[in-house]
């Protein structure tokens, strides 16, 4: 397509008419006058009138041609390629994508980071643009948590440089730039002008969506890359074969051709490494936990930091532990390539309420994910309530006796590393009449307790487990199943996923007993089981009666809605449940069912375990400390702080739920995030219980200490402190390669800076005829004045 510069100078080209009417005034005829001399001349004139008429014509024409040829060379013309090229002004949009992600703050060799570069870079191409002859229009998107634009269709190159200066740090998760490439690919297809999408990048093969980083990397390294929760699987068929990506939605490949359809599209690699597909070293901190789970004053706790060797070579670790800030503990440790290490630090909570842990390794090249942070809630001790049916005069009577000595084996009198659990042991009738209060403890023990009594009890009891206590239910002979029924299972809402039936099995004492089978050998209320040999022992001990259960055949949402109770509290009721220990007999009837209900946990116990006279089986045997290494791990797991929804990954929703309507919430974020406060204007859930949920807050590109702040109901100021860790698998520091980039994404060249020649936003897809009409106006000039000067000369 044709366009030019400056049109209206074409105007110019009608001064060819100048040398036409002077020619055409110069053909005016004389009167005729016989002349015998002039009959010589006549016939030699004759002879070469042919000849002069070609020369005048030729000169004419010359002249002609130079006014024209003068106009179009102050005009411009410029062909351009019409599959790059939408309008006929010669305007162009230059659409900005930047890559926010984790792996663009990484330190190259040169001492910058890439995200660094492609500000700079751009800022220079925005400069560069501008200067040029085309009218030109920017937008900038930026790819972080989300896609977002920060300015477009602008032609203010001072407020478009200050966009690319207000980009914030790389955030501390992964991106994928599918999304802001979708934009861009959107805003190419409306736009009548000629389009130019650029994207600034590292090549991290994750960016461009889980498919394609997959697909980047060989077989060998999807099997061998170390992972936490087990061995990888390849995540996509061998390359030779069918590759299976999902086709219902867009990729970044798809992204990448709609722009080629509609624009042009040039990709920036701004890490030197990605260039020839390097895996950069890196050492990272992949968790940060309490080996307990658990944080009481002056009982000694141990701390875990596991750290991951990201390279090839055996890396020496130096990490160091601050609590609150201070108290540094240092462990260092030598770890072999590509594998992972735990260190471990001892310390003692000195002070009650929420306490902030921050494990730091020695900075590298890639800094955001040497640190990691927990935050944790310390107590004095766990406190819990066991509910007897009769209190006894005779201890070995009560049914929460084993337990009770297992869980407090000194009476309080110990040392605090043995008295983590503060009992108090109450009659049925306390329970039932209100005395006592579940949401008061930390666990609740049901020792075999015959009935539930009102509603309002099972309303106290579910609402305590679904705001985070523990509920331990040892479901014996003296149970009645129709009450727990009404209570605890409640048509599948309740914290009881089954439905208890009568008992089965033999005479407690006898030759005729089941055998049991752990079904969840990872659980952690068998972690403390040193060996096989005593979890067989637990396998083999006698089990004489269980009470028969099943599990509802229908989805309790489904038949809750049905029954009128709204979606909302559905909502509230979703739990996870899990059969620990199975007895075997014919129906594997489940003998310990572990569930997850709201906040909290409960362990039911279809045949308990107690010590009274006519017990139902010998899981009380102290038969190697078996009953200890038991009991503790079902009451610590079940009394584990609700502190899962405080530490999250960079990008997850900051909410949880507090005891007292909050008002005038806020949030105040670490000093990277670019709002370091927030407020809210949605008011707070109201949940079941009398709680309330925190309004959710999304803001979480950056890791760090979180702390939601608000006035509860008697305008006390309440903190409640959130950890927002960095994303681990955004420290692999794996690079596509050219080739990769080409036969996954469709990309030819990759670009390193404005030195090349395809950054020319001048003369991409499009020819300048300019300089050339100069030279033939030159040409045409020369060419006129050595023709007039030959023809005057044959003439005269």
């Amino acid at each position: 397509m044709l366009n030019f510069l400056h049109p209206a100078l074409l105007a110019g080209a009608l001064l060819f008419t100048v040398p036409l009417i002077i020619h055409l005034l110069n053909r005016q005829r004389y009167k005729r006058r016989d002349w015998a001399a002039m009959e010589f001349l006549l016939a030699a004139y004759k002879k070469q009138r042919r000849r002069l008429r070609q020369e005048s014509l030729l000169l004419l024409l010359l002249r002609c041609l130079i006014p024209i040829v003068l106009a179009l060379a102050i005009a411009r013309p410029v062909l351009r390629d019409s599959s790059v090229v939408g309008g006929e002004l010669g305007a162009v949009h230059h659409v900005l994508v930047f890559d926010q992600s984790a792996s663009m703050g990484v330190q190259l060799e040169d001492g910058s980071k890439p995200l660094a570069r492609a500000k700079t870079l751009a800022s220079k191409l925005v400069d560069r643009a501008a200067s040029g002859d085309n009218a030109v229009r920017f937008s900038i998107f930026v790819q972080g948590l989300r896609s977002r634009q920060l300015r477009g269709n602008s032609s203010d190159t001072e407020r478009v440089k200050a966009a690319i200066s207000s980009i914030g740090p790389p955030i501390d998760t992964g991106t994928d730039l599918t999304e802001s490439l979708l934009e861009a690919a959107e805003l190419a297809e409306e736009e009548t002008d000629a389009v130019i999408v650029h994207l600034f990048t590292d090549l991290q093969e994750r960016s461009f969506g889980d498919d394609f980083g997959a697909l980047g990397r060989d077989d060998d390294e999807a099997l061998s890359a170390p992972d936490a929760a087990g061995p990888a699987e390849p995540a996509v068929p061998d390359t030779d074969s069918d590759i299976e990506i999902d086709i219902s939605t867009d990729t970044a490949r798809d992204a990448i051709d709609r722009i080629d359809e509609a624009g042009d599209f040039r990709l920036y690699d701004l890490a030197s490494s990605g260039r020839n597909g390097a895996i950069e070293d890196n050492l990272q901190i992949t968790s940060l936990r309490l080996l307990d789970g658990h944080a009481l004053r002056g009982a000694s706790a141990t701390v875990i930091a596991t750290v991951r060797n990201r390279s090839d070579v055996t890396r020496t670790v130096r990490a160091t532990l601050l609590i609150d800030g201070g108290q540094p503990l240092r462990e260092s440790t030598d770890i072999e390539p590509g594998a992972e290490q735990e260190l471990e630090f001892e310390t003692t909570f000195t002070e009650l309420g929420s306490r902030r842990l921050e494990a730091r390794l020695e900075t590298d090249s890639l800094e955001f994910d040497d640190v990691r942070r927990l935050v944790v809630e310390v107590r004095d001790a766990i406190r819990v309530l066991a509910v007897e049916n009769v209190s006894e005069d005779d201890p070995q009577l009560q049914e929460s006796t084993h337990i009770v000595t297992v869980l407090d084996p000194t009476g309080d009198d110990g040392p605090a590393d043995l008295n983590w659990f503060d009992i108090l042991t109450v009659d049925k009738l306390d329970l039932l009449t209100g005395r006592v209060r579940p949401g008061d403890f930390d666990l609740v023990i049901l020792a075999n307790l015959s009935q539930l009594g009102s509603g309002d009890v099972a309303s106290s009891l579910t609402e305590a487990v679904r705001t985070g206590t523990g509920l331990l239910v040892m479901a014996g002979s003296d149970v009645d199943t129709d009450s727990y029924n009404r209570a605890l299972h409640q048509d599948g809402l309740g914290p009881m996923p089954i439905r208890l039936l009568g008992s089965t099995g033999f005479e407690p004492g006898g030759d005729q007993y089941f055998s049991s089978f752990i079904e969840a050998p990872n659980h952690p209320v068998f972690q403390d089981l040193p060996d096989d040999t005593f979890r067989t022992l637990l396998e083999k001990l006698p089990v004489y009666r269980v009470l028969r259960s099943e599990w509802p055949e229908e989805d309790p949402s489904t038949t809750a809605v049905a029954d009128g109770i709204s979606e909302s509290d559905v909502d509230e009721v979703v739990r996870s449940s899990q059969t620990l220990l199975s007895a075997q007999d014919a129906l594997t009837s489940p003998l310990w069912i572990a569930s997850k209900f709201g906040a909290g946990r409960a362990l039911f116990l279809t045949s308990p375990i107690s010590s009274v006279p006519g017990k139902w089986n010998q899981h009380d045997t102290s038969l190697g400390g078996l009953s200890f290494l038991v009991l503790w791990p079902m009451a610590r797991w079940l009394t584990l702080p609700n502190v899962d929804d405080r530490n999250v990954v960079a990008g997850a929703v900051l909410t949880t739920s507090v005891d007292s309507e909050p008002r005038d919430p806020r949030v105040l974020a670490p000093e990277r995030a670019t709002s370091n406060s927030a407020t809210f204007e949605t008011e707070p859930k109201t949940l079941p219980g009398g709680r309330f949920g925190l309004p959710p807050y999304d803001a979480t590109a950056y890791a760090g200490f979180y702390d939601y702040q608000f006035l509860d109901a008697d305008d006390r100021d309440r903190t409640v402190t959130f950890v927002v860790d960095p994303m681990t698998e955004e420290g692999d520091l794996r690079y596509f390669t050219p080739e990769t980039v080409n036969e996954l994404l469709g990309v030819d060249d990759i670009l390193l800076g404005l030195e090349d020649d395809a950054l020319d936003t001048d003369s991409s897809g499009s020819d300048d005829f300019g300089p050339w009409l100069l030279g033939l106006l030159v040409a045409l000039l020369c060419g006129e004045a050595a023709m007039a000067r030959f023809v005057t000369r044959r003439r005269a």
